[in-house]
């Protein structure tokens, strides 16, 4: 695991980081190339939103840079919290959507805050 192990940053970050990064850019594709699948609320252009910031994951990981995790993991706490606006104004809108929208949200922040404090070391 050293390979992937940014300093200062705990390995679960870089866990996440790179499961984001591979969940993103694969929505991302699957959603560009046509309809996904039981998930006909995914739009190209969410799909392009979700690429978009699965590759800032990948970048982090890749350059290991704490700064570039602060910016990955802060865009995602930003797509998660718009994710919880859109779900909020649908007619019918799913409490657990939500609940686990704003839980990875928290997740994502918590992470840009200890690459941030790796960052500051």
């Amino acid at each position: 695991m050293k390979f992937i192990k940014t300093e200062n940053i705990p390995l679960w970050v870089t866990l996440l980081a790179i499961i984001l990064a591979l969940s993103g850019m694969g929505l991302g594709i699957m959603s560009l190339l046509g309809p996904v699948p039981d998930a006909p609320q995914i739009t190209p252009y969410l799909g392009g939103r979700s690429f978009g910031v699965g590759v800032v994951f990948g970048f982090a990981v890749l350059f290991k840079s704490p700064a570039t995790y602060i910016a990955a993991f802060v865009a995602g706490a930003a797509r998660e919290i718009g994710d919880v606006f859109g779900e909020l104004t649908t007619a019918v809108p799913s409490m657990g959507t939500v609940a686990a929208e704003l839980v990875i949200a928290v997740i994502c922040l918590f992470a840009a805050y200890l690459a941030n404090k790796a960052r500051k070391a």
